[in-house]
C-alpha cells in the first residue's frame, strides 16, 4: 500500500510541475467571431503573434465567409478530450478567431478541420473533438 501511494504521488508530483496533465477547460462560450483570413500554418508562438499583432495578409475582421454558432462550439468543447498544448509547428489551419466565455474572457483559437481539434491558444490547450465542426459557409464571398 505505501510503494503505490508513492508512485501515485510521485506520478501527481511530475504532472504538477511539467504541466503534463489535461488543459484548461472553458465552462460556457457565449459569443464567437470567426476571423476573414488567418495564416494557414506556422508555429505556435508564430500563430500566437498573429492574433496579439496581425500581419503576412491577416484580417481579423468578422468573416462573410465562415459562421459558427457559439451553441456549436459549446456543445464540441464539451464534449472533447482536453490536452495541453505545446510548442509545435501547426498546418492546416481552416479557421481562426476568438470566443468569449462565460466570464467575458477572450479565447484566441485555430480550427484544424483534418486534425479535428481546436487549439485555445490562451489557455494553451487543445480540444480533441469527436467530430467535425458545423459551420455555415456562404460560397462566393
Amino acid at each position: 500500500m505505501g510503494q503505490k501511494l508513492g508512485v501515485l504521488m510521485i506520478f501527481v508530483f511530475v504532472n504538477l510541475v511539467t504541466g503534463c496533465g489535461p488543459g484548461r477547460r472553458v465552462t460556457r462560450v457565449d459569443r464567437v467571431v470567426v476571423y476573414e483570413h488567418f495564416v494557414p500554418g506556422s508555429s505556435t508562438n508564430g500563430v500566437k503573434n498573429q492574433f496579439y499583432n496581425p500581419h503576412n495578409g491577416v484580417d481579423t475582421s468578422e468573416s462573410k465567409r465562415v459562421m459558427l454558432n457559439p451553441q456549436e462550439l459549446d456543445e464540441a468543447l464539451k464534449k472533447a478530450r482536453t490536452i495541453r498544448h505545446f510548442q509545435q509547428k501547426i498546418a492546416g489551419i481552416a479557421f481562426a478567431g476568438k470566443f468569449y466565455d462565460s466570464s467575458e474572457r477572450v479565447h484566441y483559437f485555430i480550427y484544424l478541420k483534418t486534425q479535428k481539434a481546436i487549439i485555445d491558444m490562451s489557455d494553451m490547450t487543445t480540444y480533441q473533438l469527436t467530430d467535425t465542426l458545423r459551420t455555415i459557409e456562404v460560397k462566393g464571398r
